[in-house]
């Protein structure tokens, strides 16, 4: 059943509408915050709860529940681990309303929040400046790794 759904779907969606929604998030919300409520957000308010469903689960919905057309935070959003080493954290899902057919795409936008503290390859660091140093003289320092940063 679930096949032929999908089937449908992928012939369906060739001819309709599809809406897209784009949505910035901050990393770390708690679990069960709200993100989005997909009736309000497509305009189909005369449309059951239970008429949305994933189009195919995909490793990015882990972080999300779906439930009588309400998606919530699911798991822990951790920027640095979802997009290592990215400027910009971009992650999509999509989701069909059963009745209408309607595919909807979420895009989100992952903002990263300052929770890493910069880690030192050496502990302890001694410099001797003069008394006679000239001022603007610049010293090299050795570099911290800073993990919210790409």
């Amino acid at each position: 059943m679930m096949k032929l759904f999908l089937i449908l779907m992928l012939v369906k969606t060739s001819y309709e509408d599809t809406v897209v929604i784009t949505k910035t998030l901050k990393e770390e919300l708690s679990v069960g915050t709200f993100v989005l409520d997909l009736k309000k957000e497509t305009n189909l308010m005369n449309t059951s709860s239970n008429d949305f469903q994933w189009v195919a689960k995909e490793e990015f919905e882990q972080y999300f529940s779906l439930e009588n057309g309400i998606i919530r935070i699911n798991k822990r959003l951790d920027r640095e681990q979802m997009c290592p080493g990215l400027v910009e954290c971009l992650k999509r899902i999509r989701v069909m309303s059963k009745k209408t057919m309607l595919l909807i795409t979420i895009d989100f936008s992952i903002e990263d929040i300052n929770d890493n503290s910069p880690i030192f390859n050496i502990s302890d660091m001694k410099t001797n400046i003069s008394e006679s140093a000239q001022l603007g003289v610049f010293y090299q320092l050795h570099p911290a790794e800073d993990l919210d940063s790409p």
